[in-house]
């Protein structure tokens, strides 16, 4: 019996072909290709874990130079707000990603 090999090194690379998109996702994929339209050019993706979530940031991240947080719920108070001043003021996009809502971080 033969294995088939998989492309891992793509699916690595956040290359958009490495993205399956259905119907649950198209809508978070299409957002992702568009921060212009994001208010204050921040946005936060949110889903339970291995839903796709780190793998679209990649594609984000490739796209747009934007800057990714991951577990963001993780990162404290003072990292989440330097962030959001540094996206302010040079315009680069900010995406968050955690598994929880906002509401249930614990920062003030």
């Amino acid at each position: 019996m033969r294995q088939i090999a998989l492309p891992l090194d793509e699916l690595r690379s956040g290359a958009s072909s490495s993205l399956i998109i259905t119907d649950s996702n198209a809508g978070a994929f299409a957002l992702l290709g568009n921060p212009d339209s994001w208010p204050n050019r921040c946005a936060i993706l949110i889903g339970p874990p291995r839903s796709g979530k780190s793998l679209m940031a990649r594609y984000f991240s490739a796209q747009s130079q934007g800057t990714v947080i991951d577990d963001a719920e993780k990162a404290g108070e003072e990292a989440l707000f330097n962030a959001w001043n540094r996206t302010q003021s040079s315009r680069q996009p900010l995406l968050l990603i955690s598994r929880w809502t906002p509401a249930d971080w614990n920062i003030a």
